[in-house]
């Protein structure tokens, strides 16, 4: 017996050093560094790269809009490596008219619905370490992705989103400082998770430690995102603070988000009306809203005050979870939601406080353990 599992303990070490010898020089082959000066094409350098490479660019100002359809490449930014792109650049991320600054994406942008429409998937992207100024568009957009890591950049100023993340699943999105966006386009949040009915489901992201403050839309919007955690985010003096909402009527569009930790202060703006999509309605001036769905927990965070006066704005609260009627006159309806162990002061909508509110005709909504001063829709929630 002894010497038969010998036999094996050699055969299995054998196996294990030809492994290493067959996958060694490919991996080296694969895994490379170029580096990228001020006055040099991170372009070119994009497109000449192989699967896996490391792109470093260098401190300097780069006057492009950048495509990355390569699968496992890292984009990184030294200190002061700053995106600047003009808004007639040549491009293949352009995307409903406006031109992204940078783009993730296996197919190219610049058709009419672009890399929306494609069912090809692209995998390990990291972008990290930009300033991105101005963008004309969205500043990071990512689509259709596994494994897409956006991470420690600050964006100034874009049209739109600072980063959108569409159809992706195992995401990481953190350590972002993002201000002034969504100034020309309608609904652009400085961070949007959205699910569409053409590529990946929308799902196991991570939403952590970024900064959003004084954009024109909300901080965080999650849309039909599921099993994603938002956490220990800093959103402040925008119009809204982090939104979770269904993208469809159907059970558990939003199953398995949690918003966790973050704090939520003076976001005091009104959002604009959805004119385009024949809402006339303006919102704003919440912490954290959830509008339809089910299984979301909302746990320690901080939410305080947010103050909206806008005689437009008919309702709103600190903590929200409400009932939503979809374009399509569907409801998609709040259920399982979870609002526990949060502090929620001093917020309101036109002279009204109301900290948590919740407007569900059927679904099932915990409220407990938390720390608000005025509940509209059940004054003992806010027993201290």
């Amino acid at each position: 017996m002894a010497e038969k599992r010998a036999l094996a303990t050699a055969a299995l070490l054998g196996l294990v050093v030809a492994l290493l010898a067959f996958a060694s020089p490919q991996a080296q082959a694969q895994s490379s560094t170029v580096t990228v000066s001020e006055g040099e094409s991170i372009q070119a350098a994009i497109e000449a790269a192989a699967e896996g490479t490391t792109i470093v660019v260098e401190s300097g100002v780069y006057e492009e809009s950048l495509h990355i359809s390569t699968d496992g490449i890292s984009l990184l930014g030294e200190p002061g490596a700053t995106i600047k792109t003009p808004a007639d650049a040549d491009t293949p991320c352009t995307f409903f008219g406006v031109t992204d600054s940078i783009c993730v994406a296996a197919a190219p942008f610049n058709e009419p619905m672009g890399g929306l429409l494609s069912s090809e998937v692209i995998e390990d992207v990291t972008v990290s370490g930009f300033t991105i100024v101005d963008s004309p568009g969205t500043a990071i957009d990512v689509m259709n992705s596994r494994n897409s890591t956006v991470s420690d950049n600050t964006v100034t100023g874009a049209a739109c989103n600072g980063i959108w993340m569409g159809d992706s699943e195992r995401f990481k999105v953190s350590g972002n400082s993002i201000s002034d966006t969504g100034q020309v386009l309608q609904f652009c949040a400085a961070i949007d998770v959205t699910d569409t009915p053409i590529g990946l489901d929308s799902t196991r992201g991570l939403v952590a430690k970024n900064k959003l403050i004084d954009n024109a839309f909300a901080g965080i919007v999650l849309s039909g995102t599921t099993k994603t955690t938002v956490k220990q985010n800093k959103v402040t003096k925008n119009c809204g603070g982090i939104a979770v909402t269904a993208a469809s009527a159907k059970p558990n569009d939003t199953a398995g988000v949690k918003v966790l930790n973050n704090k939520v202060q003076k976001n005091n703006k009104a959002c604009q009306p959805f004119i385009a999509f024949g809402i006339d309605t303006a919102f704003g001036g919440y912490g954290i809203a959830v509008a339809g769905g089910a299984k979301v927990t909302i746990k320690k965070n901080t939410v305080k005050n947010n103050v909206v006066n806008d005689d437009r704005i008919t309702q709103g609260a600190g903590i929200s979870a409400i009932d939503f009627t979809n374009l399509d006159g569907t409801t998609a309806g709040v259920n399982k939601i979870k609002i526990i162990n949060n502090k929620a002061t001093g917020n309101s909508v036109n002279g009204v406080a109301n900290d948590i509110g919740v407007i569900t005709e059927k679904g099932k909504v915990t409220v407990k353990n938390n720390t608000c001063d005025v509940s509209v829709a059940d004054p003992s929630w806010c027993n201290k």
